[in-house]
């Protein structure tokens, strides 16, 4: 896994330098569309291609460079095998011959119910309506938070069941 550092001790994903190749077919097994992004070496994000549902893509990538995937429409991280960054970690060996590609089968992450009912209310309910709704002012509180930060939109919230690499 490659890290730097950044600021305040917070560690960035990024590419390093590797000539192991490594192919891969990228799979959206979802309803959505998903951008497929490439972190590179300074871990910047560079957008690598859109899928639409059940689209694929094949990619020739190295060892030690990972991808994300990015809801097209909200923003939202999506997964691989739980995971919000993939990173391949074997590559293809010379002489190997038809090179075999692995499949990276995208997915959206398991949502704990309450997250499912804020990513529900936040598409289908105008912030200044929340005030209608007959629920514990705690719930309304953070509904509202998520309203103006929409975590859930701009990646995973920790009870979303995901590992970070």
């Amino acid at each position: 896994m490659a890290l730097a550092s950044v600021n305040q001790g917070v560690e960035v994903r990024k590419s390093k330098k590797s000539v192991i190749c490594s192919l891969i077919r990228f799979y959206n097994r979802t309803e959505r569309g998903v951008d497929i992004i490439w972190l590179n070496y300074e871990g910047a994000r560079v957008k690598y291609k859109t899928l639409q549902s059940y689209e694929f893509v094949d990619v020739n990538t190295y060892v030690g460079h990972p991808w994300i995937f990015l809801d097209v429409e909200s923003g939202e991280r999506l997964v691989v095998d739980l995971k919000s960054v993939y990173e391949p970690t074997t590559g293809w060996v010379p002489g190997q011959w038809p090179p075999i590609r692995k499949v990276v089968n995208i997915t959206i992450p398991i949502y704990s119910l309450k997250d499912s009912c804020i990513r529900f209310f936040r598409k289908h309910l105008p912030k200044d309506k929340l005030d209608t709704l007959d629920l514990p002012g705690s719930l309304l509180q953070e509904m509202k938070e998520r309203y103006d930060t929409p975590a859930i939109a701009s990646g995973l919230r920790s009870s979303a069941r995901v590992q970070d690499n």
